[in-house]
């Protein structure tokens, strides 16, 4: 048999069996002790709460009571409070808020207090938000009555240390080379600038992630400056040491073999025996006249080389027919 929902007016209500009020919904219906959901209440609740009988409310479902007094004498929750604290009030940005060892209570306005379900309640920022830096507390609002009250945490930055470089001055080798530090943390920083293949003065930048700060307190990038100094290379070679010419409209040549890129250059010892052009590497060298000259090759510094020292030679003779 359904409950039925108290008419203004009703002159049967003097014949039904308890009025009940729904403290969530502020529901207020007739009930007859055959309904389906109808209990007596145990010995504690008509002390400590004043009812006499316990009902499903067909608004929503809730437990609905009737009190030993008139119509309106319902207890209501006026205030809910913290019982016990979470177990976990410290974290960082990023983190969720865990309800885990929250209690909350409700206070009646007869004076009583009971737990109140979590389940009955709604947090903000809830179970799924990732805290932020700014947020202070957690507000828990119990559900039917609207009443709040707020849990205090703390999101604070965790400290990591800066890295130490190890060296800051590397030398080419023709390889990936990166940063040697000491500190460096995945897990806690990200970087970038750190790993180079060519010669250069670079600039590496260590940032905390989300949730962590430096030692003093601030997440700005850290930078270190670091350089791969350009390699000495080996001495160039020759294709050729010497060169034969016996026809001005018909002039010698021989390749520059050397390590990098820098410039090949080319210079006669007597440009009235000979003249000399560089194309690339390749060295192209012309009669003028009988005799002999030397022909001195040069390279300069490159994107990772420093300039040879040593400078090889090709003598020249030149007999025209």
């Amino acid at each position: 048999m359904a409950a039925t929902v108290i008419i203004e007016g009703d002159s049967d209500i003097v014949t039904r069996d308890r009025v009940f009020d729904c403290p969530y919904c502020g529901e207020k219906f007739i009930g007859h002790s055959t309904d389906t959901g109808f209990e007596l209440a145990t010995l504690a609740e008509m002390e400590s709460l004043h009812i006499t009988a316990k009902m499903t409310c067909p608004e929503c479902s809730n437990t609905a009571v009737s009190s030993m007094g008139s119509a309106g004498m319902v207890p209501a929750i006026t205030a809910i409070e913290i019982k016990t604290l979470p177990a976990k009030t410290w974290y960082k940005p990023g983190d969720k808020f865990s309800s885990t060892g929250l209690g909350i209570a409700a206070q009646w306005s007869n004076g009583s207090v009971t737990d109140v379900a979590l389940t009955d309640c709604t947090l903000s920022p809830d179970t799924d938000t990732a805290l932020a830096l700014t947020d202070k507390k957690v507000t828990v609002t119990h559900t039917a009555s609207g009443e709040t009250v707020d849990v205090p945490i703390r999101v604070t930055n965790s400290q990591v240390r800066k890295p130490i470089p190890q060296a800051t001055s590397y030398v080419y080798t023709g390889e990936a080379i990166s940063l040697q530090v000491t500190g460096f943390d995945s897990e806690t920083m990200t970087r970038s600038n750190y790993s180079k293949t060519a010669a250069g003065s670079y600039e590496a930048s260590y940032t905390p992630k989300t949730g962590y700060c430096w030692e003093d307190g601030t997440t700005d990038a850290y930078k270190i400056a670091w350089v791969i100094e350009k390699a000495t290379p080996a001495a160039p070679t020759l294709s050729k040491s010497t060169l034969k010419l016996t026809a001005i409209a018909t002039p010698g040549t021989f390749t520059v073999t050397r390590t990098g890129n820098g410039a090949v250059s080319a210079v006669s010892s007597d440009t009235e025996v000979c003249t000399v052009s560089v194309n690339s590497t390749t060295v192209t060298v012309t009669a003028v006249a009988d005799g002999e000259a030397i022909v001195t090759v040069s390279v300069a510094e490159g994107t990772n080389y420093k300039a040879p020292a040593e400078k090889p030679v090709c003598a020249v003779e030149v007999e025209l027919a």
